[in-house]
């Protein structure tokens, strides 16, 4: 392999990166994640623009000195504390130390870095270098809570990005790097005016242990957040972490009899399909936390009475309406598979398919080709498990 020219090892116990001295003309190495502490046979890959070496035990990088065209560096979670050996990297724009030892960065100061990230980090002479790399390196405490043993810290940098970390009797137990962290959320949408928000302390589960919520936004314009659900017990522990896409408006609420609380929130995975982001239907989901810390459908909560006589007869009619106006070139299509959906996820599937039949005019081509589609889309839903279950096993039509 002579004239490789990216290769990423990343996650494969790397202990010896001799083998790699060789391939003269790499120009990107991705080695996260191994247990590489010998950095010496990368000295003679010359052409080499990007190197990660991340969560690595790595001491010394003075064999790096010479890798004049790296332009991308990364040694976050590396166990370095001296980066002397940078100061003659003439191409070097972008650089991470994150959760390493180092502390002085005057070696950085005639580079023409452009972005440094050094969370975690006490430095000392961040002065020297260009004032919007200061303000780009930077991170603020955000927000801060304690409860018991436990206090949680969110940090912020001038990016969309930034960590938290959770700390027992001062000491940090759990470390987390990604986009904008939140301690909790607001409860703007929550039914309940004045519903306190949930941020740490509270039993979520009902399992007579504390909990605390993170949620994260990554920093899309429509999309995407994510919760994560922590233990507070002996030990800190993740026990869960739900995608939501973009779908800001989720709140917990107590809505059956069972111990601990239900999420509400809404499926965003139908957002952008034969519709814009605005007009895209977003079903509601009552969720639970099952036995394996999944979030689960909570079917006693999401089931619904079936629509009667005129509730169907009114149905029938929007949906009718809504793909006539398909046909008509002067209107913005409305999503008539609103209707549809509600259906679906509140238990009746098998309606929801008679109503399209039923609805779906003669003079109105494509109907085949949208129940294909529609199809698709379900099957590929991630609570697909949960819609088949929640609808007994009869979530498609036959065909």
């Amino acid at each position: 392999m002579p004239y490789l020219q990216q290769l990423d090892l990343s996650s494969n116990e790397v202990l010896n990166v001799e083998p790699l001295s060789n391939l003269k003309q790499l120009q990107h190495l991705y080695l996260d994640n191994n247990h590489i502490v010998d950095v010496a046979p990368l000295a003679s890959l010359k052409n080499l623009r990007t190197l990660s070496l991340s969560k690595n035990p790595i001491e010394d990088i003075s064999p790096l000195a010479n890798l004049k065209n790296l332009d991308s560096l990364y040694l976050d979670y590396t166990n370095i504390s001296d980066i002397t050996a940078l100061k003659g990297l003439v191409n070097l724009e972008d650089l991470v130390l994150n959760f390493t030892a180092v502390t002085d960065l005057s070696p950085l100061k005639d580079l023409p870095l452009e972005r440094l990230f050094i969370f975690g980090l006490k430095t000392e002479n961040l002065e020297l270098l260009p004032q919007e790399v200061q303000e780009r390196a930077e991170v603020t405490l955000k927000d801060e809570a304690s409860f018991g043993d436990y206090t949680v810290r969110v940090w912020s940098g001038s990016w969309v990005y930034g960590y938290f970390e959770i700390l027992k009797n001062g000491e940090r137990v759990y470390l987390q790097e990604g986009g904008v962290f939140h301690i909790g959320w607001d409860n703007k949408y929550h039914p309940d005016e004045g519903a306190p928000v949930l941020r740490i302390g509270e039993d979520i589960t009902g399992r007579g242990i504390p909990n605390l919520v993170i949620v994260e936004w990554t920093g899309g314009a429509h999309c995407c957040m994510f919760i994560y659900l922590f233990e507070l017990g002996e030990e800190a522990r993740l026990l869960t972490d739900l995608f939501l896409g973009h779908n800001d408006t989720f709140y917990f609420t107590d809505m059956t009899k069972d111990p601990g609380l239900e999420l509400v929130a809404y499926d965003t995975s139908w957002a952008y399909w034969r519709a814009s982001f605005a007009s895209s239907p977003a079903p509601q989901m009552v969720l639970r936390l099952d036995d394996d810390n999944k979030w689960v459908f909570c079917d006693e909560a999401m089931r619904k009475p079936e629509p009667d006589g005129l509730e169907l007869l009114a149905i029938l009619e929007a949906v009718s309406s809504k793909i006539e106006e398909m046909n008509n070139p002067h209107h913005v299509i409305e999503p008539f598979w609103d209707e549809l959906l509600e259906l679906i996820y509140s238990g009746h599937a098998r309606l929801a398919w008679r109503v399209l039949d039923l609805a779906w005019p003669s003079t109105v081509p494509g109907k085949d080709e949208f129940v294909q589609d529609f199809i698709r889309m379900l099957l590929n839903n991630p609570f697909l498990e949960d819609l088949e279950r929640l609808n007994d096993g009869q979530l498609l039509p036959s065909l």
